[in-house]
């Protein structure tokens, strides 16, 4: 058998934190050996062949439209008027009476 690595040495070979590790061993995308309840090692070639199994050749997608900047978007919801809570406490109460 191969290594097995604890959570923060898969994490750092992975390049990514222990929460997101976690995240991915509960969403079943990377292999895991449950040695006790709370005990989990990772095999140092599951999580190459995972990274390699990331690698892409496309260019990145930024969620932007064909001719449209990504940055500097603004919104387009109306402006709405700034009231603070005791504001409007007065007026429910002023609405009530």
């Amino acid at each position: 058998m191969s290594d097995l690595l604890t959570a923060q040495e898969a994490a750092a070979r992975m390049g990514v934190s222990e929460r997101t590790l976690q995240r991915m061993r509960t969403e079943g995308r990377i292999p895991y050996i449950r040695l006790t309840g709370k005990l989990f090692r990772y095999d140092a070639a599951d999580c190459d062949a995972f990274i390699q199994g990331c690698r892409t050749t496309e260019p990145p997608h930024d969620g932007s439209r064909p001719g449209h900047s990504s940055h500097n978007v603004q919104s387009r919801a109306k402006p709405r008027e700034a009231t603070g809570f005791m504001a409007r406490r007065e007026a429910r109460r002023a609405a009530s009476r």
